[in-house]
């Protein structure tokens, strides 16, 4: 049987991790207006910096508070047409581990799959559905449906086939709607 890939993206998606690093550098997340952190005028250079230090500090992903509804995810392997994908950006192996071990804590055993990009730019990959935080990301998914949640950062047009979402339980709705339309070859 083939499988439909679904990916979820980890960071902003599974967990709250832009909220954690913009409270640890003490600025609001509303602020957070733009994914790409450069393109936030109104944060200082320091802020700038001090949030690229979040993104390498290991400890930030082990503190870091899961998505409200994130078990819900876990719905999805009922379809057994379902291939579940988890997608993250690691800076570092350690960080990598680090999630591995928070995955554990948090009882998310039910992905199929893990891939991380290690520091590198996500490429996307093909999949039935994807969803995402990050705009671009949306953008350059060859996905055949896509998810966006809502965050300050990610406001604007999005592509056609493509959901706006205010949280995964939302996100898990759609998805199961989709599968129930969803005929394979």
């Amino acid at each position: 049987m083939e499988k439909l890939i679904v990916i979820f993206d980890r960071d902003g998606v599974i967990n709250e991790l832009n909220q954690k690093v913009t409270e640890t550098v003490g600025v609001l997340y509303e602020l957070f207006q733009h994914y790409k952190i450069e393109a936030n005028p109104h944060f200082s250079e320091d802020v700038k910096k001090a949030i690229y230090q979040c993104y390498k500090d290991p400890q930030i992903f082990a503190d870091v508070e899961p998505t409200n509804g994130y078990m819900e995810i876990a719905r999805l392997k009922k379809d057994k047409r379902v291939h579940l994908v988890m997608n993250s950006l690691s800076t570092s192996h350690i960080i990598a581990e680090v999630k591995r071990e928070w995955d554990k804590k948090h009882g998310i055993t039910f992905f199929d799959e893990y891939r991380d990009c290690f520091g590198q730019k996500k490429q996307m990959q093909a999949a039935f559905i994807q969803v995402e935080d990050c705009l671009d990301n949306i953008f350059e998914s060859p996905a055949q449906y896509k998810i966006l949640i809502d965050r300050p950062y990610n406001q604007g047009n999005i592509p056609a086939n493509t959901f706006r979402v205010y949280g995964l339980p939302e996100a898990v709705d759609v998805i199961e709607r989709i599968l129930k339309t969803a005929s394979l070859k």
